[in-house]
């Protein structure tokens, strides 16, 4: 949790950035955007012990994040793997 939290430190969006919740269409995950000074971060996350399906609201172009220390095994955008947390840029 160490590497995450300085992550976060580094990302004004999820530092200052208004919040958004977004409808996962599953029990099981959470989404949300942060905004701040025009840029934007897709946060999702699977509480659950099995891979979740999430529908992710129409977004042209994401780019995948690292460095955040959640490692991430599932690159498909609609899937979560157990306990996994994917993060995203949202490019124009």
């Amino acid at each position: 949790y160490q590497m995450f939290i300085a992550w976060r430190k580094q990302q004004p969006c999820m530092l200052y950035g208004d919040i958004t919740f977004l409808d996962a269409k599953n029990p099981n995950a959470l989404i949300f955007t942060r905004s701040y000074q025009g840029k934007s971060i897709l946060a999702c996350f699977n509480f659950s012990a099995k891979t979740q399906l999430i529908e992710l609201p129409e977004i042209e172009k994401l780019e995948i994040i690292s460095g955040h220390g959640f490692e991430v095994e599932n690159f498909e955008l609609n899937e979560l793997s157990p306990h996994q947390a994917k993060y995203f840029n949202l490019l124009d």
